[in-house]
């Protein structure tokens, strides 16, 4: 103190995010304590975007269909505060996208929002393709620096909805003589999508041809078998019987799910 008096110049406050409202207090051992008004540091001006909400690294969401993720991004100066006043169109689309996965939003605005108190909400997200190491990026009008958080996180398979032939069974052979290739088939999600995780029983039969042949696989229980990963693989099928030369089709069932029927199958 000078004269009872102890003079302050040049202060400043600083460091990441510090917008927001201060009081200060002086202090001297014995004396009472003295508190100022309130000291308002503003955010400078945007520079830069930032991943506000976003999935967490390595978390594992369902693909499009039974899975959703929420998103925001938020407007900020170099010293990372949120510029409350901006107003940016933010669009939202995949950085990394291991799998071709398409992204969607099921927000007001999809996949371009404006920001709102310098923050831009995306709801009800999702991605239709399984894959490891997806991330998410951010665009803006005016253009600002995109964000360099992003988290990287995964898509899997989401319910199983439909059975399909993965590998169509090919003929061309004689009856009761083994397929050139015997079928295989998948139990997948809404987006094509093998639920990995689904070990459900698979039933083989001919869905059309000449009345009276019948159809064999060597797989134990035929015809109906488990699922090995979502993939159900028959085994040396064929077809044997009177009159069986013909063309034939195979279906796959299962309870609940869609139901494919093959290409074409010629015996002999």
């Amino acid at each position: 103190a000078v004269a009872g008096v102890a003079t302050f110049t040049n202060c400043q406050i600083s460091g990441t995010a510090a917008a927001g409202t201060y009081p200060l207090q002086a202090t001297r051992g014995g004396l009472t304590t003295a508190l100022s008004g309130n000291v308002v540091i503003n955010a400078g001006t945007a520079t830069t975007l930032a991943f506000s909400t976003q999935p967490t690294v390595g978390q594992s969401i369902q693909a499009t269909g039974t899975g959703t993720f929420s998103a925001s991004v938020s407007v900020q100066d170099a010293n990372g505060n949120t510029v409350t006043t901006a107003t940016n169109a933010v669009t939202l689309a995949t950085g990394t996208n291991p799998s071709a996965g398409v992204l969607a939003c099921t927000n007001a605005g999809g996949l371009t929002v404006n920001a709102v108190s310098g923050v831009a909400t995306f709801t009800g997200c999702s991605i239709t393709t399984a894959g490891t190491g997806y991330t998410l990026a951010a665009t803006s009008s005016p253009v600002l620096t995109p964000p360099v958080n992003a988290n990287a996180f995964t898509i899997t398979a989401g319910t199983a909805s439909q059975l399909d032939f993965t590998t169509q069974p090919v003929g061309n052979v004689g009856e009761a003589t083994t397929f050139t290739t015997s079928p295989v088939v998948s139990v997948e999600d809404a987006n094509g999508n093998v639920v990995t995780s689904d070990t459900g029983t698979v039933t083989l039969a001919i869905a059309s041809g000449p009345g009276g042949p019948s159809l064999s696989c060597s797989n134990p229980g035929f015809p109906t078998i488990a699922a090995v990963a979502g993939v159900a693989t028959f085994t040396n099928c064929q077809i044997s019987g009177t009159a069986a030369a013909g063309t034939y089709t195979l279906q796959a069932t299962r309870g609940g799910l869609t139901t494919p029927t093959s290409n074409p199958v010629v015996i002999l």
